[in-house]
């Protein structure tokens, strides 16, 4: 067959563009090389339109540091929201604040009492800082005399309004200690929040991280500081926290504190009035201040102040025999969203002098802060049942680190200063999720020990799940062991990704064991752990490129009711290692599924 220049031409410009469809999956045909040349010009011009607003929305980060404009202080915890996406944060303890979106946005910087100011994202790339102005007092029409009980009054009406509907949020906590100004501490977490009644009702953890540096040979651990910001409450007596107006009506309020107005601006068509306090009592240590909306009559933010007290919500621990000089400061920020008043952000720090065994005295700086960011939005939590309360430190050891959730984390975050943060982790400090451990009946800090045991190649000790007299006498029973190893999964999603963790667990709390200590003991609580393990590859397996997270969980329960079924079987013909023939069964098992050839305890020659 004979062909034309012309037709040879088309088919050259078909190949090229056939080429190109085979790269980029386009479904292309043959055309008339006019049409073709008119095709590239076409699509030259949109790729050129294309790349031009890729360039465009180019994100970029944004770090800048928000001052008073006149004092040039910072002003920690000051809101930052993309007027573009409506997402936002906040800034940190320092009044630093990262933040990534496009040029084309612009941010609007918040604090109460000061103007906000909305500033073009372009206009920050060649700043360091943005500065807030306080905002215009108007003290016209306000009389606040010696005698007037006016600001009792005003307090008091808060206090009908204290009651309001529970709120769900995503949660973020953040703790930093120092020892003579040196960070010694760093412990960050999220949590699914619950708020009612400006308090916090509930906070279940999602995950977190901790890192501690040593000083003098020693570590200083915050372990239950959450739960210390939980026990506070805005309006009721708090044992163990600074005394606050809000606890009382009107009349014992004009017994127990001094009340003095401070200053009155306008907010959104609200008045706003800013009243300090302080306890009247002789040697009174309760003082701060107020700020509330008398339009709709609730409570803005509270600063409580308690300078050299005594009582506080911690226990000494290790080496520390004695608490003193105990000075605090609690901010709590509220704000008003569809007619519900609730809690924003919780500042708590807090300077206590230690006195340590050897009668060296230590001065600890503590800065926490948690914040609700993300209001009726939660965290798929993490599965893992368990019927006990735990401090931070014991919820976060848990889990295995989860590098995937940090490494892709786009979640609510106070780390501006990301560079002195690494330096802090990797350079001094010890990644302590794997290696600590704290018995709560006896006060004792264990490191190199952990609490929760994961599954490993090393096997574990008889005296790693010795007896434990609150186990049995909670469980309520009198076996001669108990052995609660359960399949620990956390699922985090991305916009393209779904990440699943799976770990196979022994819960120290509910586990013990009264067995003698031989050979075929310990190889009766090690093959169990085995054989869990086994339950966890097969899961692993079963959820492999699957992202739904209602069906990951339907495995997840099928493989829990599987687990349930076997341990029975396990437990009733191995007979606690007694069973000869059953445990030659379980170890054939264990060995081919597991399939490790060094693993010690596998073709165990059982002698009885």
């Amino acid at each position: 067959m004979v062909r034309s220049k012309e037709s040879n031409q088309i088919i050259r410009y078909g190949l090229k563009l056939l080429l190109y469809s085979e790269k980029t999956g386009c479904i292309l045909v043959y055309l008339p090389w006019c049409v073709v040349f008119m095709s590239k010009i076409i699509i030259f011009t949109f790729l050129c339109f294309f790349l031009l607003n890729t360039s465009a929305q180019e994100r970029v980060s944004i770090k800048l540091q928000v001052i008073e404009c006149k004092t040039k202080e910072s002003l920690p915890f000051a809101n930052i929201i993309s007027q573009k996406r409506k997402t936002g944060t906040a800034s940190n303890f320092d009044g630093l604040f990262t933040f990534k979106t496009t040029e084309d946005d612009t941010l609007k910087v918040s604090f109460i009492g000061f103007e906000p100011k909305i500033i073009p994202v372009i206009d920050c790339r060649n700043s360091n800082f943005i500065c807030l102005t306080p905002k215009a007092i108007n003290i016209e029409g306000v009389t606040v005399s010696a005698k007037s009980t006016f600001l009792y009054e005003l307090v008091n009406s808060c206090r009908k309004n204290k009651l309001t509907k529970k709120v769900d949020a995503k949660t973020y906590f953040l703790l930093k200690s120092s020892v003579n100004n040196k960070q010694v501490e760093l412990v960050e977490a999220y949590y699914n929040g619950s708020f009612q009644d400006h308090n916090i009702i509930q906070l279940n953890l999602k995950i977190g991280r901790i890192y501690l540096s040593k000083f003098d040979n020693s570590i200083f651990v915050s372990m239950g500081t959450s739960n210390g910001i939980n026990l506070h409450k805005t309006f009721d007596f708090n044992l163990y926290f600074p005394g606050s107006p809000l606890e009382w009506n009107k009349n014992k309020l004009l017994k127990k504190f001094e009340l003095n107005f401070r200053e009155k601006f306008r907010k959104e068509n609200k008045s706003v009035y800013v009243i300090d306090f302080i306890e009247l009592r002789k040697g009174g240590n309760f003082f701060g201040t107020m700020w509330i909306d008398s339009t709709n009559q609730f409570l803005m933010k509270i600063k409580l102040q308690n300078k050299s007290g005594k009582n506080s919500p911690f226990a000494p621990i290790g080496d520390a025999e004695e608490i003193n000089k105990i000075n605090f400061d609690i901010t709590k920020t509220f704000q008003l969203e569809s007619g519900i008043d609730s809690i924003k952000s919780i500042d708590f720090n807090y300077n206590l002098h230690y006195q340590r065994s050897n009668n060296q005295w230590i001065n600890v700086e503590t800065k926490a802060v948690l914040f609700a960011y993300d209001t009726d939005q939660r965290f798929v939590p993490p599965f893992f049942e368990k019927s006990y309360q735990l401090n931070d430190y014991q919820g976060i050891s848990i889990a295995p680190y989860n590098s995937f959730f940090w490494t892709n984390n786009n979640e609510f975050t106070l780390t501006a200063k990301e560079s002195e943060k690494k330096l802090f982790i990797e350079s001094n400090s010890t990644n302590l999720i794997d290696s600590f451990s704290y018995n709560p009946t006896n006060n004792k800090m264990i490191f190199n020990e952990p609490t929760y045991r994961k599954w490993s190649t090393e096997r574990i000790q008889l005296v790693d799940v010795k007896d434990n007299f609150r186990a049995r006498k909670q469980l309520n029973v009198h076996l001669r062991y108990n052995l609660d190893v359960k399949i620990f999964m956390d699922i985090n999603q991305t916009e393209d990704s779904t990440n699943v963790q799976l770990a196979t667990i022994l819960d120290p709390f509910t586990s013990y064991s009264n067995l003698n200590k031989t050979t075929i003991s310990r190889a009766f609580v090690n093959m169990y752990f085995d054989m869990v393990e086994i339950k966890k590859r097969q899961l692993e397996t079963s959820i492999q490129g699957i992202s739904d997270i209602k069906q990951i969980t339907k495995l997840y329960t099928h493989a829990n009711t599987e687990l349930i079924k076997y341990s029975k079987e396990y437990f009733t013909e191995t007979a606690g290692g007694t069973n000869k023939r059953g445990m030659m069964k379980w170890n054939e098992y264990i060995y081919k599924n597991l399939r490790i050839d060094n693993l010690e305890l596998f073709k165990v020659e059982f002698k009885y």
